[in-house]
């Protein structure tokens, strides 16, 4: 608020204040900021993308409403949770000020299409390529919204989470069996993100993941995209097995990365993707967070109200990764004791 005391216009202090009223849960407020996003990048290089007008809740008259995924893949999959309170899908009612759609188009991450197309009935998905889908132009989309203004309408008050549900659902044919080696749980395990910006604050060593999670009694199995193979191979031969199944491209492949997810007893991760896909699934999660998540995990509290089935275990101060470490440890001999 001081930088835009000084310059009112300066787009990213906008957009680090919405991020602030939201970790503050002061959605209200944070949601109207939020639309600010437009005029910061990368958000300024889509706007204006789609011709039909805004959809702001009203009727549509019959037609149907066009919903499209900004930012990255576990912004979309964590936007995608609020679709079933739009279509006539959802078991619950919607706000009184916000009508139900008859027809709902979603344009998405191509990697997202097949996992969104099973799960979300009443929706037809469109994957977003490098030429506009003349389906995102049909003469019967009344209107349009981008993903992250969802819960500008939805979310007014930290009450509005409760109606959401796991909006995702694993392919059953892909769900591989479980083997146990001795009733040990079985965790997936993802600890490294490609993010430019917060990577380095985000990624966790795979090796002291895995021999917290060793020590604590579990299997592991490898959720993480990118090639890892040598550094399991290095705890194997510590005496630390993590499993790495082949023939699964955990990067393009999501469809089938949610139906890993689906075959563990628990999901152990840091923020990236496999978060948001574990939680939308409705599966057990825990994410580790650094010192200064971002704003959707809100700030000193241990669960989600995006998925109900996560829990939350911070950094006490940058960088210190043995406190939630430990705290996982604890908290996994407890619930498989």
């Amino acid at each position: 608020e001081a930088a835009l005391a000084r310059d009112p216009a300066l787009a990213d202090a906008r957009v680090a204040r919405a991020s602030a009223l939201l970790a503050l849960g002061r959605f209200a407020e944070g949601w109207d900021a939020w639309e600010d996003r437009w005029s910061a990048e990368p958000w300024c290089r889509t706007a204006g993308r789609f011709p039909q007008p805004l959809w702001t809740g009203q009727p549509l008259a019959g037609g149907r409403l066009l919903v499209w995924g900004e930012q990255g893949v576990g912004d979309e999959v964590m936007f995608a949770t609020l679709l079933p309170l739009l279509t006539q899908s959802s078991t619950e009612e919607t706000q009184s000020s916000i009508s139900v759609v008859s027809g709902c188009v979603l344009e998405c991450d191509a990697r997202l299409a097949p996992l969104f197309a099973r799960s979300l009935p009443g929706v037809e998905v469109v994957p977003r390529g490098p030429v506009p889908d003349p389906r995102l132009s049909a003469p019967d989309i009344a209107a349009h919204i981008p993903s992250g203004s969802l819960p500008r309408l939805l979310l007014r008050r930290e009450e509005d989470f409760r109606r959401l549900r796991p909006a995702l659902a694993a392919d059953p044919a892909r769900v591989p069996p479980i083997r146990r080696t001795d009733r040990r749980p079985l965790v997936g395990i993802a600890w490294h993100t490609t993010n430019p910006k917060w990577g380095r604050l985000r990624n966790l060593p795979l090796a002291d993941l895995a021999r917290t999670l060793h020590a604590a009694g579990a299997d592991m199995v490898v959720l993480q995209y990118g090639g890892w193979a040598e550094e399991v191979a290095a705890l194997a031969d510590d005496g630390i097995a993590v499993a790495l199944p082949p023939g699964l491209d955990r990067k393009d492949d999501l469809d089938g990365l949610a139906a890993q997810i689906a075959a563990t007893d628990l999901v152990v991760t840091i923020d990236n993707a496999t978060a948001h896909l574990a939680g939308a699934l409705g599966h057990p999660v825990w994410v580790l967070l650094s010192h200064a998540p971002d704003w959707r995990w809100l700030r000193g509290r241990d669960d989600s109200p995006w998925y109900p089935s996560a829990r939350l275990f911070r950094q006490p101060a940058a960088g210190d990764w043995r406190t939630p470490l430990d705290a996982v440890a604890d908290r996994l001999r407890a619930w498989f004791r």
